[in-house]
């Protein structure tokens, strides 16, 4: 009789551990928080999210009036190491003490260090500075970066334009990119720039980039949404307003035209637009329903650089729930996994109801079905997604407005 109920309980283990280890792709990860989701809401505003080479996920933004850096384990617990368990608010400088500040770009070094643009205003509106940030792995300002981890973005702009910086792209030899643009006044029509700066591994500007480390051109881009960086440090950028259009900058920071791509070693976590591994760019959007104006749905398109959609890539029509007249699917992230699929996420919105989840395409853009139903997975309630990122084992991390998280099994 003791056999028997030990064998029983023996395979009712291992039942267990294969029910764990060959769960559908596209289900919430049971070893993640609570049950695939992490709802810790630290943040009210989200500004960027990022992978640390160590597996930790970073995640920043606002709150009460602050900027907030959340620090996750790779099993989306807070980690006790950085700042205060898992989160560090940044302090304004000491003339801005009354007012609000808030991050734009996040990145993290290959050291695990993070670099943060943080911008601060007074009470009145009336002024405002610009700061790149550099935290050590323990979420402490880093002395060797800048002044106490402290750099001034004092971009040069024309007398009453307005320079912004709203992303971070670390490179693999310790400098950041870091761009935005530089934009007119109003009822000025004169044509935007797109701003590019580089940075030594110390904060200060690289003088082999731009003029004295900055370049401001006028190009099709813009504000970049979605930064690469080739071999040879060449650096691709891509917009998501529309026209969508992509631009290509040699290491020096001028212009390349046509764009000719290269080999991408790095990329920043963008929201709607990313780079795949060849220099072809994506874009999350919406397209009309069929059951009226109100009616939206979702889909991934594929460009060539030269800015062509890329008619080999499929597209199909992508429904996260029930469809009809008032029903929209909302794309709001999108990344490349290590074996070129294509994953992204929506909310969804139907006429009594309120869903996220994510869908996932293969390399020619048709639904993956080993992935949730039919490719696509609706699985969290009321989650206001802003990024997704994939991890080195392709499971999916969607990224909410508050710093909530959830994970889902990639195989």
């Amino acid at each position: 009789m003791k056999k028997f109920i030990l064998s029983l309980v023996l395979a009712l283990g291992l039942m267990g551990a294969s029910t764990a280890t060959f769960a559908q792709a596209g289900s919430l990860d049971p070893t993640f928080g609570n049950g695939g989701v992490v709802q810790t809401s630290p943040l009210s505003q989200f500004a960027g999210a990022a992978l640390a080479p160590n597996g930790d996920i970073v995640v920043a933004g606002g709150a009460a009036n602050s900027a907030t850096i959340v620090r996750y384990l790779p099993n989306g617990a807070l980690d006790p190491s950085f700042g205060t368990n898992g989160i560090v608010t940044l302090p304004p400088p000491s003339n801005f003490f009354l007012g609000i500040s808030f991050t734009l770009g996040l990145g993290v070094q290959s050291n695990g260090k993070v670099v943060v643009t943080f911008y601060a205003f007074n009470n009145t509106g009336t002024a405002s500075e610009a700061l790149l940030l550099r935290l050590n792995a323990n979420g402490q300002f880093d002395p060797t970066f800048g002044i106490g981890g402290r750099v001034n973005l004092n971009f040069p702009v024309p007398p009453s334009w307005s320079a912004s910086a709203t992303r971070v792209l670390p490179q693999p030899d310790g400098k950041i990119l870091v761009t935005g643009n530089i934009t007119p006044p109003f009822r000025n029509h004169s044509a935007p720039l797109t701003l590019l700066a580089r940075y030594l591994s110390n904060g200060a500007l690289d003088a082999s980039f731009g003029t004295n480390g900055v370049s401001e051109l006028v190009t099709p881009v813009d504000l970049p949404s979605s930064l690469a960086l080739l071999s040879g440090d060449g650096i691709l950028a891509v917009n998501a307003q529309a026209p969508i259009a992509a631009a290509q900058f040699t290491s020096a920071g001028a212009l390349v035209t046509p764009p000719t791509g290269g080999t991408i070693i790095a990329t920043d976590n963008a929201g709607i637009t990313a780079f795949q591994p060849n220099g072809e760019y994506l874009l999350a959007e919406t397209t009309s329903g069929p059951d009226g104006r109100l009616n939206v749905d979702a889909e991934v398109m594929r460009f060539e650089l030269n800015g062509t959609i890329d008619s080999a890539f499929q597209s199909p029509v992508i429904r996260f729930g029930p469809d009809g007249a008032d029903v929209k699917n909302l794309p709001a992230g999108v990344a490349v996994d290590s074996v070129g699929r294509v994953v992204m996420g929506a909310e969804y919105e139907g006429t009594s109801s309120f869903a996220s989840g994510v869908a996932r395409l293969n390399a020619n853009g048709t639904l993956d079905a080993t992935f949730g139903t039919d490719g696509i997975s609706t699985t969290v309630s009321r989650f206001v997604i802003f990024a997704i990122l994939v991890q080195p084992d392709n499971k999916v991390i969607m990224v909410g407005g508050t710093g909530d998280l959830a994970r889902y099994l990639a195989q």
